[in-house]
């Protein structure tokens, strides 16, 4: 019995360029794409704010970030719902999305650092909150709540620094997250340029 017989198939050239280029356009990798804002918020009069507002009463700010328009809930005494991890009489801080994007986009995934500055500009509270997914139809259950002060301290908001002129300076930093997808060929390119720059 003859031995089978191999058949090979030979590919044309442009064929196998063609392939090529598809295969390396097709790929992909995934980096995330970081979009920061800041708005820094100078409340006037606040010792007499602190000592009016009941806790859950807020006072309210708008942020942009990655093209998008965020509220900052800020509430000087706490707030008054224990069960979502409120402290009352001790300021703590909520992120909100505000609105779905142009294009449609109605979620978005963010992290946020609100930090409240002392005469000498330098924070002198702040927290840090870790990436969140956040949605425009969330409710305010949904949303994580940010403490400015711990539970060990448990000072009143009353301490809080203040400007000589009764005013409490607040700086506010969202950075909203994205996953980019590239082709292969762009991951090269970009690799080569920071080679470049790096020399």
């Amino acid at each position: 019995m003859s031995p089978p017989s191999t058949e090979l198939t030979i590919v044309p050239a442009p064929v196998a360029a063609w392939r090529q280029m598809r295969e390396a356009l097709s790929f992909s990798s995934v980096r995330v794409r970081a979009e920061t804002g800041t708005r820094l918020v100078r409340i006037g009069h606040y010792s007499r704010l602190a000592g009016r507002v009941l806790p859950g009463d807020s006072v309210d700010f708008v942020v942009s970030a990655g093209g998008r328009k965020w509220k900052l809930h800020f509430y000087p005494n706490g707030g008054d719902k224990p069960w979502r991890g409120h402290r009352p009489h001790q300021p703590s801080v909520e992120l909100e999305l505000m609105r779905k994007s142009w294009s449609g986009i109605w979620k978005e995934t963010a992290a946020y650092r609100v930090s409240i500055l002392g005469r000498d500009g330098k924070p002198a509270y702040s927290c840090s909150m870790a990436p969140h997914s956040y949605n425009v139809h969330d409710w305010p259950s949904d949303r994580p709540v940010g403490h400015l002060v711990t539970a060990e301290e448990k000072r009143p908001a009353a301490p809080l620094p203040l400007m000589e002129d009764d005013t409490l300076v607040v700086r506010c930093d969202v950075t909203v997250l994205r996953l980019q997808r590239e082709s292969r060929i762009r991951w090269f390119i970009r690799q080569f340029v920071k080679s470049i720059r790096s020399d």
